[in-house]
Formats: structure tokens, sequence, C-alpha cells
């Protein structure tokens, strides 16, 4: 009688172990996914153009969206987990290189100009930036990699991710 409740008791045991190891093999590989609506700012103001990319550390993709004008983006199909978040934002309206020499300057002028040599006369002040005040708030280029930006967040269904730069 003994034997039988030992015999069974291992099955019984067996049967357990297997159903556990099959429940957990059926979790892996599958991550659910969700739309990842954000925010970005820098030094508390809004970034208003450029892209956000996640990068999703258990599967190693990553995920990109646009920002908007209001500082907000908007991801689909990211994997619920934790991410390595970069931020580029580069000026929409860059200047142009200004060309710095006058009409029948000479050259060599200019460039005694350019090595900053004394009693050189000075170089024409830069151009105005094109771009309209409180628009465009330069980033440093830092958080651009995802993997060397110090940016983290979780992404959750139904949370927005705040990506604050400071």
């Amino acid at each position: 009688m003994l034997q039988r409740f030992l015999s069974a008791l291992r099955s019984l045991a067996f049967a357990s172990l297997a159903i556990s190891v099959l429940s957990l093999l059926s979790g892996c590989g599958e991550s659910s996914t969700t739309t990842v609506n954000g925010t970005v700012t820098y030094k508390d103001k809004a970034v208003e153009s450029g892209t956000v990319t996640l990068f999703a550390k258990e599967s190693g993709a990553a995920f990109t969206g646009t920002i908007q004008p209001d500082g907000s983006f908007t991801i689909e199909n990211v994997p619920e987990g934790s991410v390595q978040i970069g931020v580029s934002s580069p000026n929409p309206n860059p200047e142009r290189p200004a060309d710095r020499r006058g009409a029948g300057e000479n050259p060599n002028t200019m460039n005694s100009r350019a090595r900053g040599v004394p009693g050189a006369p000075a170089a024409p002040a830069p151009a105005a930036s094109t771009a309209p005040a409180g628009k465009w708030v330069p980033i440093p280029e830092g958080y651009l990699d995802p993997a060397n930006s110090g940016l983290t967040g979780t992404v959750k269904s139904g949370q927005t991710l705040k990506v604050e730069m400071k």
C-alpha cells in the first residue's frame, strides 16, 4: 500500500512540475504591445520638433515617433517593459554658412581675421537665426543615442511616458 501511495505521489509531483514548466514556457517570447503616448521636455520647456527613439531592452528592437509642436509623441506597437530613450531635435531652420568675405576683399585679410591677428578688422556678426523665437529648443547631442543618453523609462499600457531632460 505504501508503494502505491509513493508512486501516486511521484506521479502527482511530476504532473505538477510539468504543468508549471508548460505554463512558464507558454509566456516566453510573448509580450504585450501598446501604443506609447508621451511628452518631451528639456529644462522644463517642451521640445517642439524632432524624434523620440525607444529601445526595448528585452527585445532589442527600436521604435521611433515624431515629436509634435506641443512636445507630445505617439509610438505604436511598443512592447511593454523597460526602454532606453534617445531624443533628436535638429534645428528646423538651420543657418546657411555665410560667406564672410566682402566683395573685393583680400582673402588673406579674411584669414588673418579668422586667426585673431591683432589689428585685423573684426569679422562681421553672424546672421540671425531664422527660427521663430521660442519655437525650437536646442538640446545636447548626448541625448541622441538611447544606449548612452541616460534616459530610461517603463512602457506600460495606459500610462504616459514623460521624457524629461535637464
